[in-house]
C-alpha cells in the first residue's frame, strides 16, 4: 500500500491527495485484502482436502492390514485343526521330510473318505458349513421360460421396430 500511495503522490501535480485518489487507494487495498483473504482460503482448503484424502488413505491401509492379518490368523487357525487329526500331521511330516510328494499327498487323502471330509470342512469354500458358495448373478435368469407380458412386449416391440429406432446400449454397438 505504501507503494501505492508513493506513486499516487508522484503523478499527482498538485502534491495533495484529492478525495478521488484517497477513495481510489482505499479500493485497491481492500480489492488486496480481498485477494489475500481469497488466497489463504483456498491454500486452507487445499490443505484440509489432501489431509482428508491422507486420512482416508491411510484408513484404507489399515482395513488391508487387518484383513490381512485376519485372513493369515483364519489360516493358522484352519491348520491347527487339521493337525488335531493324527493322519494328516504324520502326512505332512512325510512331506516336510520329502518322503512322499505333495501330489502323493492329497491322493492318500482323497483316498480315505472320511478324511477328504474333514479337509473339505477345513477350507475356505467349507469353513461356514455351508459346503458351497453363493450362485452368480450373471445366470440368474438363465433358462427361464418368458412370461405373458415379456411376449407382449415382445410382439409390441417387433411391430413398432420399424418405425422408432432405438437408442439401447446393444443397437448402438451394432
Amino acid at each position: 500500500m505504501n507503494t501505492a500511495y508513493q506513486a499516487a503522490d508522484k503523478y499527482n501535480l498538485t502534491k495533495t491527495r484529492s478525495p478521488d485518489v484517497i477513495q481510489n487507494l482505499n479500493e485497491l487495498k481492500n480489492q488486496l485484502e480481498k485477494d489475500l483473504l481469497d488466497r489463504e482460503k483456498d491454500k486452507k482448503e487445499i490443505n484440509e482436502h489432501r489431509l482428508a484424502w491422507q486420512a482416508w488413505a491411510e484408513r484404507q491401509g489399515e482395513t488391508r492390514e487387518l484383513s490381512v492379518k485376519r485372513e493369515k490368523s483364519e489360516k493358522m487357525k484352519r491348520l491347527q485343526r487339521a493337525l488335531e487329526n493324527p493322519e494328516v500331521k504324520d502326512l505332512l511330516l512325510k512331506v516336510m521330510n520329502r518322503k512322499i510328494t505333495p501330489q502323493e499327498a492329497f491322493d492318500s487323502i482323497k483316498a480315505n473318505h472320511m478324511l477328504k471330509n474333514q479337509i473339505q470342512g477345513l477350507t475356505l469354500t467349507g469353513l461356514n458349513g455351508t459346503g458351497k458358495g453363493g450362485k452368480s448373478r450373471v445366470f440368474r435368469r438363465k433358462n427361464k421360460t418368458t412370461r405373458s407380458k415379456s411376449r407382449r412386449n415382445v410382439r409390441r416391440t417387433q411391430h413398432t421396430r420399424t418405425h422408432q429406432k432405438s437408442s439401447t446400449r446393444r443397437s448402438t454397438r451394432k
